[in-house]
């Protein structure tokens, strides 16, 4: 491979050097399922990795299979429970009110914790725009109206309809970054869209009762913010 790049010139070596990266990390299922080790896997893809991809899997490199499938289940029972959760708490606080306090505790949990383990960072100047599109996008305007539209939706529904980013995010993508729908993505969002035509429906959802409508529309727009901010995020070359 490296006899083949002889003679390129260096920015072009570096491009081909961080596409070989990302095949690599793209195709990490696939070397897991060769492998059966997590900590295999997550070696091969960080010895490949673009830099800003490989503190991500630095993180990920010391876990054995049993320990990464206890992580995921405790981020899926929190964000889970996150909702009924919210739904409780803006019977009593206001929507905005609700998001500002999130805000805070996760600030003040979180910034002493990164600044011990040395891992806090002060953006760069360039990094700024992609950071405070996070913080509108999907720590306010996301945070603001899942807990406005919870007001009016069942959480199980709201669920459903907010963890639809994936799918905005896949057209997005492809719309705006040029990657491809490949087939297994394009029968995936199939099957999401099919989803929100049942929901939508008539027999399983009240057209007249405008709250109702009101909720989930607000909520559906809450995952187009977030794809929003994932897709330019995915676009950014960080600095800091």
């Amino acid at each position: 491979r490296l006899v083949d790049l002889a003679g390129i010139e260096p920015s072009a070596l570096a491009r081909e050097i961080e596409h070989s990266g990302q095949q690599v990390v793209h195709n990490w299922r696939q070397q897991f399922t060769k492998t059966g080790s997590f900590i295999r896997a997550s070696w091969k893809a960080r010895q490949c990795a673009p830099q800003q991809g490989r503190d991500v899997l630095e993180m990920a490199a010391g876990l054995s299979t049993r320990s990464a499938a206890l992580l995921l289940a405790g981020v899926v029972l929190a964000w889970g429970t996150n909702w009924p959760v919210t739904k409780l708490i803006v019977h009593d606080v206001t929507p905005l009110w609700a998001t500002a306090l999130r805000c805070m505790i996760a600030a003040a949990a979180l910034a002493p914790l990164l600044w011990m383990q040395g891992d806090f960072i002060i953006p760069r100047r360039g990094d700024l725009p992609v950071v405070f599109c996070t913080s509108i996008l999907h720590l306010v305007a996301f945070s603001a109206l899942v807990a406005i539209g919870l007001q009016f939706v069942p959480a199980g529904r709201a669920i459903v309809l907010g963890y639809t980013t994936p799918l905005w995010v896949a057209i997005g993508a492809a719309m705006f970054l040029s990657e491809e729908i490949t087939r297994r993505r394009a029968i995936g969002i199939g099957f999401g869209l099919a989803g929100l035509a049942v929901i939508f429906n008539p027999q399983t959802l009240n057209w007249g009762d405008r709250n109702a409508l009101f909720g989930s529309c607000l909520i559906l727009v809450a995952a187009f913010c977030w794809a929003g901010n994932i897709v330019y995020v995915r676009a950014h070359r960080w600095i800091s």
